[in-house]
């Protein structure tokens, strides 16, 4: 049987094409690098619709995604780069996962983590999807 990607796995991948991220993209809770250029993600929330015959296999997953550089100027550019690459996810059309609509949208206001010395710029993901079940 063909290996298939999960959400989260195929939201990995696409973060790792932008230049300079290979290897520095990583769960909130698995930070393990303190220089840029870093993505981090957190999982906010998942959930499925339900009809009154069961499981829809229509599903909703919502996402924060951190662009993290040593200075504004490289923070900014990263974030874009970021920022275009999940909006290429609506071409993921690889069974069973479907992604049906991607909406980004600026979390709150770019900051400066004093701790780690990165600027950071946090976009909010939403992304709804298919899951269809192979025959």
């Amino acid at each position: 049987m063909e290996y298939k990607l999960s959400l989260e796995e195929t939201f990995v991948a696409v973060l790792e094409t932008v230049d300079g991220l290979s290897g520095r993209v990583c769960p909130i809770q698995d930070i393990q690098k303190s220089t840029g250029p870093l993505a981090v993600f957190e999982q906010q929330e998942e959930s499925e619709d339900n009809a009154i015959d069961g499981r829809t296999g229509l599903c909703t997953a919502m996402y924060k995604v951190h662009a993290m550089h040593g200075t504004y100027t490289k923070m900014r550019l990263l974030a874009e780069q970021i920022k275009k690459a999940i909006q290429s996810l609506r071409q993921h059309m690889e069974a069973p996962l479907y992604i049906e609509e991607v909406t980004i949208t600026m979390a709150s206001p770019d900051i400066y983590e004093d701790r780690v010395r990165l600027f950071r710029r946090t976009y909010k993901v939403t992304i709804q999807y298919q899951i269809k079940e192979e025959m």
